[in-house]
């Protein structure tokens, strides 16, 4: 619910420095590992002023070891920006690095509220975090923040709060070299289409240190980039690409980009629409990763040859010009039943072309799995390979993409781990 809105001005960045998504797509540099995967809890939140319940965002890098994430709940009750840092005897410390809803007038959190999901966090060159609120702000349609190291702790600051003829942000913010964001909203500002608003693509810009929002894409294709479990990706040329849950041609949800028009604009096309199972994915899911040759890979959370779920790839033919390829579809057992099925997050590939990922579904239910997806050698088909089952004592329903860091494989699972509350965790592949 929205309540009465007031927020007392604050001074706002002079200059946003390039920001760079360190690492949460990165790629292996070296020879795979001839080890045994293995599995590790690095921290189990307990529910109170550490956070409770990491959502759809994955974990950034900060290049020395230490990883930033947020959760939805814990702390004031409004979730918390936390960092893990190696503790120099194999473990990881955690520290909350900032509490949402510290800043309340007028009963609404003027600092911003996370409430139903999670951001992915990216990391400019200075160290400051830049990230989303779904609720708060200003006018208690969400926010867009800066989180700055400051002396010995961590100074917030919001760059913009959404209006309720904008909406509230459903993803984190990507960026481009002139230190531009975007992102994606959950909105009125496009058309109704069966009784409900879809959403639409924001960029958010900086004059004088004075922050303002405009619409790049808020036509619904029937569905609307309403991605929320997912974020926009960005290639090298500045194209940016997302994702529709529902929508399209046949209502399976689609892909879009944006392209910059030379005039401080983007043209708009689709790329994709899902036609659904058994040839294809339904409703896609997770941030989309690209690789350097403009190739996008995804995953839908259901469709495919059983219908639990796919990773496909938009193979760039030329420009705007992809053609998919189902690289894999999820398996079920004799009862039908997905074994390994419904992934709710995104891929990151290696140097070598292998695919790593979370799905929702394991052999004992609801409870998850990691997995690699090995790339073929030749023209064959990818190997599915179970790095990781999960269990609700271990950590369960991984919702959010993984990070590739030094080899080994980062992430969050929502729920489960020794209080019941989520957990960090690695996967050594």
């Amino acid at each position: 619910m929205h309540h009465a809105k007031f927020w007392p001005k604050t001074n706002a960045v002079a200059a946003v420095l390039t920001l760079t998504l360190l690492l949460t797509t990165a790629f292996l540099t070296g020879a795979r590992s001839a080890q045994a995967q293995t599995y590790n809890d690095l921290y189990n939140f307990a529910g109170g002023s550490d956070g409770a319940y990491p959502g759809t965002g994955s974990l950034t890098a900060d290049g020395q070891g230490n990883f930033y994430g947020l959760t939805t709940g814990g702390g004031k009750g409004y979730g918390v920006v936390f960092e893990l840092s190696p503790n120099g005897s194999g473990g990881y410390n955690e520290t909350v690095i900032y509490n949402f809803c510290s800043v309340e007038v007028d009963f609404i959190c003027t600092d911003g509220a996370i409430a139903y999901y999670t951001p992915t966090l990216i990391i400019d060159s200075a160290g400051n975090l830049y990230g989303t609120t779904y609720d708060g702000g200003a006018n208690n349609w969400g926010t867009v923040f800066e989180l700055s190291p400051s002396g010995s702790g961590w100074t917030e600051t919001v760059l913009y709060s959404f209006t309720s003829s904008e909406g509230n942000p459903t993803t984190g913010v990507i960026s481009d070299p002139a230190g531009n964001l975007y992102t994606t909203v959950a909105c009125p500002c496009a058309t109704e289409q069966n009784g409900y608003y879809s959403g639409g693509v924001f960029e958010l810009s900086q004059s004088d240190g004075v922050w303002t929002a405009q619409p790049l894409y808020t036509d619904n294709l029937d569905g609307g980039p309403q991605n929320i479990g997912g974020g926009l990706v960005m290639d090298a040329d500045g194209n940016i690409f997302g994702f529709t849950n529902w929508g399209g041609d046949a209502g399976n949800g689609g892909i879009f980009e944006l392209v910059p028009n030379g005039e401080g604009g983007f043209g708009v096309s689709v790329i994709h629409t899902f036609a659904g199972a058994p040839k294809d994915g339904i409703e896609p899911h997770g941030t989309m990763t690209v690789d350097a040759a403009g190739n996008l890979y995804g995953t839908t959370l259901a469709g495919g040859k059983k219908n639990s779920g796919t990773v496909f790839e938009l193979v760039r033919k030329k420009k705007r010009k992809f053609t998919e390829k189902i690289l894999y579809s999820f398996p079920t057992n004799k009862d039908g039943l997905a074994t390994e099925g419904y992934p709710y997050a995104g891929v990151v590939l290696d140097a070598e072309g292998n695919i790593y990922g979370n799905t929702l579904n394991n052999y004992e239910g609801s409870d998850g799995v990691v997995y690699e997806l090995v790339a073929p050698a030749g023209k064959g088909s990818y190997k599915n390979e179970v790095l990781a089952d999960f269990n609700q004592a271990t950590g369960w329903q991984p919702d959010d993409s993984l990070t590739l860091y030094g080899g080994n494989l980062y992430g969050m699972a929502s729920g489960g781990g020794t209080h019941g509350y989520g957990v960090v965790f690695d996967v050594i592949p």
